[in-house]
């Protein structure tokens, strides 16, 4: 038997409610030359049952002996594969028809140096209907400069070169949650380029029942702030102590449980990072990338501020960015208008109109 171009690596564990749509997503892909491997990871819910009503011969299913958990059978899967290439799909999301199609022509056109291609996707709640587009690196600077905070590839939707993977050691099993972003990584650091198809073509299923929504708080803090740690070691030379690697990992993800102090503090550390990167890579617009994330934190911040009222805080996350930047920014224009609350309580109210047109046009 040939072996197909692609095995797309699906893992499940009790997602029945969501999986045949997922599935049957896959198999009305423009691209045909796939298998899709099915790891049931000793799911109780009738999960098995399901993949194996389906007649098409394309799929195949494993189930585990016992339950090993996503990163284990993902490595299980590696090892089953037999297409060349890895595309990745989660239970309870799916994609649009040019899937395939377009990230393997996309992954192909970069040559061998390049071992990963993810995609744009969008983020639909349980009954399907789409809510946002994921930000995602749209070039290598911007993958690289968000790798020192972030996974830059969305791991949903991605096509993988099977081999370069598996040269990398597949996924680290130490990591339960942020086995991807160790991926991409370790990727990066070996001297791989990684790459963003800018076409929207996975829907990501946002629901409490998903594997990082039940995992948050929980292990998301150690595993990706040791990531973290090593990838501006990488990309800077700077070695973090732990203090301030959680100091960080609080600024990028939690900022709205931080005082002003602590808050100015973080921002030490990320604009220590800022200069370091900009020292030894010479990205053009590596600078730009670096001021998005820090208006980004700066006005979740503020939304936060406002939506709890305390507007001395508000003042004081405002000061701090102006202080640090001058006054020719909108953080200037908040600090003015705090004297008059009931304009900044418009604030939040018009930028999520403003999310929803802007969704709504990017999805079609």
């Amino acid at each position: 038997m040939n072996s197909p171009a692609i095995t797309v690596l699906m893992t499940v564990y009790n997602g029945g409610e969501y999986l045949r749509p997922a599935i049957e997503s896959v198999l009305r892909q423009s691209f045909k030359d796939f298998e899709l491997l099915v790891i049931d990871d000793c799911s109780s819910d009738g999960s098995a049952a399901i993949v194996q009503s389906f007649s098409d011969k394309r799929i195949v299913l494993h189930r585990n002996s016992a339950n090993k958990g996503q990163t284990k059978s993902l490595n299980a899967g590696l090892r089953m594969a037999r297409g060349e290439f890895i595309a990745r799909m989660d239970a309870d999301d799916f994609a649009y028809e040019g899937w395939l199609q377009e990230q393997l022509a996309s992954l192909r056109s970069r040559g061998k140096e390049c071992a990963a291609c993810s995609c744009r996707a969008v983020v639909v709640d349980a009954a399907g209907k789409a809510h946002k587009i994921l930000n995602t690196p749209r070039n290598f600077e911007e993958i690289a400069v968000t790798s020192l905070w972030a996974s830059p590839l969305n791991h949903v939707g991605v096509l993988m070169r099977r081999q370069a993977v598996l040269d990398q050691g597949g996924y680290d099993e130490s990591f339960r949650i942020a086995a991807d972003y160790d991926l991409w990584s370790k990727l990066l650091r070996n001297g791989f380029a990684l790459a963003v198809t800018p076409k929207a073509l996975i829907a990501i299923r946002s629901h409490a029942r998903s594997v990082t929504a039940q995992a948050l708080g929980k292990d998301d803090i150690a595993e990706v702030s040791r990531i973290m740690a090593e990838n501006i070691g990488h990309w800077t030379g700077m070695q973090l102590a732990e203090g301030a690697r959680q100091s960080l990992w609080r600024l990028i993800y939690d900022v709205e449980s931080m005082d002003a102090g602590q808050m100015a503090s973080a921002y030490d550390v990320f604009c220590q990072v800022r200069s370091a990167f900009l020292d030894r890579n010479h990205f053009p617009r590596a600078h730009k990338i670096f001021a998005k994330r820090a208006r980004t934190i700066f006005m979740k911040k503020i939304f936060d501020c406002i939506d709890r009222r305390d507007i001395p805080e508000l003042r004081e996350a405002a000061r701090l960015y102006t202080d640090r930047h001058g006054c020719a920014n909108v953080f200037f224009l908040i600090r003015v208008f705090s004297h008059v609350p009931y304009v900044l309580l418009c604030l939040p109210a018009v930028y999520l109109k403003y999310r929803k047109w802007a969704t709504c046009r990017r999805a079609g």
